[in-house]
């Protein structure tokens, strides 16, 4: 078994991502009709390096999954696909190199699977002084089990966007703290568009911050519940790894409470609309402005 690292933390689309040390047999895969022609301050045989930050800002959809069945999950669980990609001016991967070490029992169909998935992952194109450029960075396909969809549908609570509606509805995000950096804090979003954040751990600004968004921005939010089917859930989907950041998110709404604990759940068969939801939820309120401390958005902003 390859010795094995957790990349803790908020990942885009996010994602606790299991990342593997041990070099790998230095596979590629290669797009022939991508063009080779140079583009100043980079070539392919010379691609720019790009940090992670860099990375988020630039990324088109989420990681690409690779679902497999229970039996497969378990035996491969800390098997995920990292690859070494370069990325064409155009935002395509021009080129993919296998560095994890897969298991040798593996089947071959997995791993051509996985290759045919990293080509799926696109950017906006990297810049340099103006210029679109060939770039390098890590990219993964993670290897999980099957989506534990809902046996029984719970139908979702009445709301129609009315005063009383608005009254009584609580919408809450929270993350935990991690056996590292990872940010730690509580966002509330009220039904009038009101929000608060507690910044607990790791986070650019601590206590209590508050900001509002438009009752049009909840009303989508409320959607994205609906769609998710958020009512029919488990209570929790939980692996069986320590060290890693939870996350909690729950909605008061049409006098019904429902609250769903997320610690590492994709690797628990946790459906991928729940990751999609704790991420709308974060960008809906614009969560980035207190986890980074950017002033220019916090401006008046801290309550008293």
């Amino acid at each position: 078994m390859p010795a094995v690292a957790f990349v803790l933390g908020r990942i885009s689309p996010a994602t606790l991502i299991f990342a593997l040390f041990v070099g790998g047999p230095g596979l590629s895969c290669q797009t022939p009709t991508e063009s080779s022609a140079a583009v100043p301050g980079s070539t392919r045989l010379s691609p720019i390096a790009i940090e992670y930050q860099e990375e988020l800002a630039h990324r088109l959809g989420d990681t690409p999954i690779l679902r497999v069945s229970e039996t497969q999950a378990s035996r491969w669980q800390y098997d995920d696909f990292e690859y070494q990609v370069t990325v064409s001016p155009t935002g395509e991967i021009a080129e993919a190199m296998l560095k994890s070490n897969p298991a040798s029992d593996m089947p071959s169909t997995m791993m051509e699977q996985a290759a045919r998935l990293v080509h799926t992952i696109h950017f906006k194109p990297f810049e340099r002084d103006g210029r679109p450029v060939w770039a390098t960075l890590q990219q993964y396909v993670l290897v999980l089990p099957p989506e534990k969809l809902p046996k029984t549908h719970v139908p979702f609570p009445a709301y129609e966007g009315k005063a009383t509606d608005r009254k009584a509805l609580l919408i809450t995000l929270e993350r935990t703290v991690c056996y590292g950096t990872c940010p730690a804090y509580v966002l509330r979003i009220h039904g009038d568009g009101r929000v608060e954040f507690d910044g607990q751990r790791f986070v650019g600004a601590t206590g209590r911050q508050a900001a509002s968004i438009s009752v049009a921005s909840v009303d989508a939010l409320v959607e994205e519940f609906r769609k998710a089917d958020f009512f029919s859930l488990n209570g929790e989907y939980r692996y069986s790894v320590t060290d890693n950041p939870a996350c909690v998110v729950s909605i008061s709404v049409g006098g019904q409470k429902k609250q769903v604990i997320d610690y590492v759940g994709e690797r628990a068969g946790m459906p991928a609309d729940v990751t999609r939801l704790e991420e709308a939820i974060d960008k809906a309120a614009d969560s980035e402005r207190w986890i980074k401390g950017d002033p220019t958005k916090q401006a008046a902003s801290p309550v008293e």
